[in-house]
């Protein structure tokens, strides 16, 4: 938590919490350094203490503050608003402390599926773009064969995400007691207001869906949530040599294949011909709409890589029964990915972005 980070509605700077509260190493609880404590600190240990234990969340701490910042014109238009959220400090020092704690316990058990790079020792998200950018290439000069991608974009998703759903992929995933517990009451409690330009605010208003934007929590939160959506995805796959970062995958029922990477919020589907792509889309159109989620069609795209574009403008492409364009460039984090993998044209995409942050 950065000492830079503005307060949220209990105006409790971040600054006077990190100097003395800590996290055990050992239980992952609440604790304070040997050190000669000050009595805010001490005061401020009980009540973490408490909440970790009792799972009760202050009603002083269960409402976030939404900044709304100009990011473009004209202002009368809320599209060109960018959205700040401001949590308390003592909630967000709390749900650090439990994501912690959780983390620890789904790596020691190895939870997350090797298309996830996220949360994963010694990996990243760029290591697996490049890894499957490299694989795709060296299936093209090897074999001659083209390879089928969509990418999908999750994140609309991230805001209506259904809080029961969230509990119950939770409770499967092996987090149950205190920990799911605490997350159940800040959930199910939770609220925020909107700061008007003359700085006051407006009434709260209960949060039923979604994720806590600006709560450390949340990103872990969502990766265990859309860790199963390749379950069903994985018969349609690409064979490649290789499906993590670190190391081949382990042969399973459906030998090596790779049906595609999760990244935070974002999601690419490989298959080796038009057929199997089609019929990963519409596992994972199932898999939300038993999510109770809505996919934004217009914001992802069909590709395909070393092959013949015919191909796929021969057929509709759709998600959740709506159409899905057929592109010839994707930005996939920081990569520009195009039919040909070309790397002048990731040079020419960076360069761009450079520039534009020069502005």
């Amino acid at each position: 938590m950065s000492d830079s980070r503005a307060p949220g509605t209990d105006d409790v700077p971040p600054e006077l919490l990190k100097q003395k509260l800590s996290e055990s190493d050992a239980s992952g609880s609440p604790a304070m350094s040997d050190e000669p404590a000050r009595e805010l600190a001490k005061r401020s240990l009980e009540v973490l203490q408490r909440m970790d234990a009792e799972a009760a969340i202050p009603e002083i701490w269960n409402t976030a503050e939404v900044v709304p910042i100009p990011n473009g014109y004209p202002l009368t238009d809320m599209n060109n608003y960018r959205l700040v959220y401001l949590i308390p400090s003592m909630i967000k020092r709390m749900c650090s402390i439990v994501a912690n704690r959780i983390h620890r316990a789904l790596a020691e058990s190895t939870f997350f599926v090797p298309e996830q790079a996220d949360f994963r020792s010694r990996q990243e998200c760029m290591s697996h773009v490049l890894m499957v950018v490299d694989a795709m290439q060296r299936r093209f000069i090897r074999e001659q064969q083209p390879t089928y991608a969509c990418f999908i974009d999750f994140g609309a998703t991230f805001v209506t995400i259904p809080h029961e759903a969230l509990f119950l992929k939770m409770y499967l995933a092996g987090i149950r007691d205190r920990n799911l517990a605490f997350f159940r009451a800040l959930y199910l409690d939770s609220w925020f207001c909107v700061r008007l330009g003359d700085g006051a605010r407006t009434p709260k208003i209960r949060m039923k869906r979604g994720m806590r934007e600006g709560d450390p929590s949340s990103p872990l939160l969502f990766k265990i949530f859309i860790n199963d959506i390749l379950d069903r995805c994985r018969e349609y796959g690409v064979e490649f040599d290789c499906a993590s970062a670190d190391k081949p995958e382990k042969e399973g029922p459906h030998g090596r294949r790779l049906a595609g990477l999760i990244f935070v919020d974002k999601v690419l589907l490989l298959a080796p011909n038009p057929e199997a792509l089609a019929a990963s889309m519409r596992e994972v159109s199932s898999w939300a709409d038993r999510s109770e989620l809505t996919i934004g069609a217009s914001n992802c795209g069909v590709m395909v890589i070393h092959g013949d574009s015919k191909s796929t403008r021969d057929r509709p492409w759709r998600l959740q029964d709506k159409d899905v364009p057929i592109v010839d460039k994707y930005r996939l984090l920081r990569m520009h990915i195009t039919p040909t993998l070309d790397v002048r044209a990731q040079l020419r995409g960076i360069i761009a972005e450079m520039k534009s942050a020069e502005h």
